[in-house]
């Protein structure tokens, strides 16, 4: 609560004229962005870490004055973000002159206590502009996460001990990931450079059959269905024509005979066509599970008075 009633009394240096708020005019959104960070850690239901240090950075921005670093640095140091919480508390100690001294003396013991626990992450990175999301897991609570950005391909970040997952990440890039446990005061070292993602594996497949495939298979369904209804009428003019040839009525019993034999022509006319269009299509088949182009084939129907051709080229 002590930290809380010294954030809050800032406001009151800002609009003061100490000697390092002197130095830098506080502008009106550099006093409302301010305002608005401190009333984020005293919400009712707990201090807003994440949106008061964006605020906090945010009116910094506007305005550099010293006097906010010490809010920066205290809302870095809850977001476990302990390298900028080092140097946001070292210029607040060194640049602002008229600090409480019950404030500089927490902040002094804050300092201490990040510089001697702290460990140096140096990243490489490829390509140089790229993300870099920190989770820490702790024993107990949820993950804290983190994120950095990367613009020259070098990242020296300040983390806290403990275990990391580190994932990276670029544009048109596959993400990398890196596990880390870190030791308090120690340095580790990486070299990470994504790969590009590859376009052939961006572009949705044509799972669509060409067209020949497609007209044999259809050809090949219509013969062989055609052939089931003429088949049987043959089959049935056949019988009619032998209880018909009694010699009571030649003329009737040609007519049935004479039908008969058009349906049995028709009949294998589709029979054939039924085979050659099954063939025909297993053929494109093969080739386009084969990874030939089928495309380049040419399939062709025929009509004849009696007969039904299906032709085709490879």
């Amino acid at each position: 609560m002590g930290r809380l009633l010294a954030v809050a009394a800032l406001v009151s240096l800002l609009a003061g004229t100490g000697t390092a708020a002197a130095e830098v005019p506080i502008s009106a959104e550099a006093r409302s962005r301010f305002a608005a960070g401190v009333a984020l850690l005293d919400d009712p239901d707990g201090p807003r870490w994440e949106e008061a240090y964006r605020a906090f950075k945010s009116a910094y921005d506007a305005s550099p004055s010293p006097k906010i670093l010490g809010n920066i640095g205290l809302c870095a140091m809850k977001l476990e973000r302990d390298g900028e919480a080092i140097e946001a508390f070292r210029r607040y100690l060194e640049e602002v002159d008229d600090i409480p001294a019950r404030e500089k003396r927490q902040v002094e013991r804050d300092l201490t206590t990040l510089s001697t626990s702290i460990v140096e992450v140096n990243l490489h990175l490829s390509p140089g502009a790229a993300t870099v999301v920190d989770e820490r897991r702790p024993v107990q609570g949820p993950p804290i996460v983190n994120r950095y950005p990367a613009t020259t391909g070098h990242l020296q970040l300040g983390l806290h001990p403990g275990s990391h997952h580190l994932t990276i990440e670029a544009p048109d890039h596959e993400p990398e990931t890196l596990d880390l446990e870190l030791q308090a005061g120690g340095r580790v070292d990486r070299t990470v450079a994504l790969r590009p993602i590859s376009t052939a594996n961006t572009e949705p497949a044509d799972e669509s059959f060409p067209i020949p495939l497609v007209v044999a298979a259809s050809i090949t369904g219509a013969a062989g269905l055609a052939a089931l209804v003429t088949g049987p009428l043959a089959l049935e003019r056949k019988s009619a024509f032998e209880e018909a040839n009694d010699g009571s009525d030649p003329a009737a019993a040609e007519a049935i005979r004479a039908t008969g034999r058009r349906l049995n022509v028709a009949t294998d006319v589709l029979l054939g066509v039924t085979v050659a269009g099954a063939a025909v299509t297993t053929v494109l088949l093969v080739l386009e599970l084969t990874g030939d182009d089928p495309g380049e084939a040419d399939v062709a129907v025929s009509l004849g008075p009696t007969s039904l051709a299906l032709s085709g080229r490879f």
